[in-house]
């Protein structure tokens, strides 16, 4: 019976190629590694695919904020804090003092609208 073993790096490869019989001891047949060059920019070391796998945390991060923003929008519709018609535009016209954070500060004192608690969410 033959076996082979791998062993598997950044930058090599290392094999063993074995042959072992029943009650006989094992014979290497072949040795070696295979060397190839890093992957890596030469002048400051630093890996050739960190940009490209900046870019995609980035479009991932982006993308589970919308969808978390879209599902906090239809929690607000469905618990009738704002309206089907204006989910998407329920905080676009927020002017002045009228920030979330003012907005916090009141509902210590008041009952805020489904308006003004969707914008403080």
């Amino acid at each position: 019976m033959k076996i082979l073993g791998l062993d598997i790096g950044i930058a090599s490869i290392g094999f063993c190629l074995l042959e072992n019989n029943r009650g006989e001891t094992p014979k290497i047949l072949s040795i070696g590694v295979r060397v190839f060059p890093q992957a890596e920019n030469p002048k400051n070391g630093k890996s050739l695919a960190k940009p490209r796998r900046d870019a995609r945390l980035a479009r991932r991060r982006i993308q589970r904020k919308a969808r978390r923003l879209k599902s906090i929008r239809k929690l607000f519709v469905q618990y009738q804090l704002i309206h089907q018609e204006e989910k998407d535009s329920f905080n676009k016209n927020i002017t002045g003092k009228i920030t979330p954070w003012h907005l916090r500060k009141l509902a210590l004192n008041q009952i805020l609208n489904g308006r003004e608690l969707a914008i403080c969410l």
